[in-house]
């Protein structure tokens, strides 16, 4: 018995130290993997074409900030843009980006205070913080609004309308109340098919073991999938790419009824909410203008923007929805900083045009 349970407790040692040893080793690999992730999507060449004037080593170290960092959990939401102190990348605590002379936090009413929500188009994945759509708007607002833009870049990986809306008015239940609000949509809605955000597999997985601990014990333990986690069927797998009309359909009214209940939300506190219908690559674009011919960009969102053009023409939306899809057709390239994320000269002119429509059509009064 003596040397039986000496050799078990070796083989228990050992199968330890070896799942540590693996663990550690496979976060370092995955690190890795995501440090030079945005450096594969940008060659020399498109280096300089989509950050002229800088330094390799510099667009190396934005790439690196962009890609390495992580989200945060919060209640509802499920995540947001982890707190991170760069060079190029910097998050508040409260899950904004930095912009060029941020506002200070809370928001001050001697300010007319913009919140923007979108995904990471939005946020800025691949430029620096003065170089997104949210920065650039409030430089294109300035002197034209009611009292001096402050914009705060609540854009998300991965966010897609539900989640903003939700975001949106957990900010209004915590007394964050903006004057605007503008949401820049038309992208992941389309990757998200199901009301199941990311990382839904990994909530639900914990949700399970712990209901089967409940029923189990301490049983539940040998199942062979509480200690591989692979083998568990996952929640929100990616599903293939799609051209379906029928489902670019469904998800439109799904971002119509979340457009109404912000809508409704914003009109009982007198805030002014602008909608925005983002451009993309797989819309209206010819990706080999692109410097490096990036491919990936799923086709759903295209289709879904082709289906939406057509339903305006017979159902306008009314004048807080901007349809700037088309935008691209008169923008200079560089476009994008690979298949999906927006390049500096494409976040200029998409917040210079959202800018002079809101204007024009009195939004921001």
């Amino acid at each position: 018995m003596r040397r039986l349970y000496r050799g078990l407790a070796l083989v228990v040692l050992n199968t330890i130290v070896v799942g540590l040893v693996g663990t550690v080793t496979l976060a370092l690999v995955l690190q890795a993997v995501n440090r030079g992730r945005g450096r594969r999507m940008v060659g020399d060449a498109a280096g300089d074409a989509f950050h002229p004037g800088m330094a390799r080593a510099d667009v190396e170290a934005l790439l690196d900030e962009t890609w390495s960092r992580s989200v945060e959990f919060i209640p509802y939401v499920k995540f947001k843009e982890r707190a991170y102190h760069g060079r190029f990348v910097n998050v508040s605590p409260e899950g904004y980006r930095h912009v060029k002379d941020q506002g200070p936090w809370p928001p001050q009413p001697a300010y007319f205070n913009v919140f923007v929500f979108g995904g990471s188009t939005t946020f800025g994945y691949g430029i620096a913080d003065d170089q997104t759509v949210a920065s650039y708007l409030q430089e294109a607002l300035g002197g034209r609004t009611p009292r001096p833009a402050r914009v705060y870049n609540f854009g998300c990986a991965y966010h897609y309308s539900t989640q903003e809306r939700i975001l949106f008015q957990q900010l209004l239940i915590g007394g964050f109340v903006p004057d605007a609000t503008v949401f820049v949509d038309g992208l992941n809605d389309f990757h998200t098919r199901e009301e199941a955000p990311r990382f839904t597999s990994e909530l639900h997985d914990y949700v399970e073991d712990r209901a089967a601990l409940r029923r189990r014990g301490p049983l539940a333990l040998l199942s062979p999938r509480a200690w591989f986690p692979g083998l568990r069927r996952p929640f929100d797998a990616r599903q293939p790419p799609s051209t379906d009309p029928n489902i670019a359909d469904r998800l439109i009214e799904r971002y119509l009824k979340n457009k109404t209940m912000i809508e409704t939300t914003a009109a009982a506190l007198g805030i002014r909410p602008v909608f925005v219908w983002q451009p993309m690559s797989v819309y209206r674009y010819d990706l080999a203008r692109h410097p490096t011919r990036a491919r990936g960009a799923q086709p759903l969102p295209g289709v879904g923007s082709q289906r939406m053009a057509e339903r305006l023409k017979t159902q306008p939306l009314g004048p807080t929805f901007i349809w700037a899809a088309d935008i691209q057709d008169t923008v200079a390239d560089p476009l994008y900083v690979d298949a999906i994320h927006y390049a500096p000269n494409l976040c200029r002119a998409l917040a210079r045009f959202v800018a002079d429509a809101a204007v024009e059509r009195g939004l921001l009064k």
